[in-house]
């Protein structure tokens, strides 16, 4: 009910934190993914990793909102810092979703950051 007032930051930090505490509500997930879609321009790259990742965490790979972040993701990879690619790998691996040019870029900006890899993030784009 409230979701389509959440600015990017406050729908980020909400699908984080119910990924985090493993509290998967369907229903609710669905209203913010719906509402991801609709503000993925908007979102920073920490906000579309951290969306990514707790779908994919959840088991809830919303497939139009998980392809959907291909295309900002791609537009933004040059802002991507060791966490946020580790963390859009991880859940591109674990939705099945096969955006081999985003994958490309992800592997190409791990490359530029590889001083930044700690084995926790660089065991992720393995």
């Amino acid at each position: 009910r409230f979701v389509p007032q959440f600015d990017p930051a406050d729908l980020a930090s909400t699908a984080w934190a119910f990924a985090a505490v493993k509290y998967n509500h369907e229903p609710f997930f669905d209203v913010l993914a719906s509402q991801a879609v609709v503000i993925l321009d908007l979102l920073s790259v920490e906000e579309l990793a951290d969306i990514a990742w707790s779908f994919a965490s959840m088991q809830h790979a919303d497939g139009p909102l998980m392809t959907a972040i291909a295309s900002p993701a791609g537009q933004k990879i040059h802002l991507f810092g060791a966490r946020e690619i580790s963390n859009l790998a991880w859940s591109l691996a674990k939705s099945l979703v096969s955006d081999m040019p985003l994958i490309d870029a992800l592997w190409c900006q791990a490359r530029r950051k590889v001083s930044e890899l700690v084995p926790r993030t660089l065991a992720n784009l393995v």
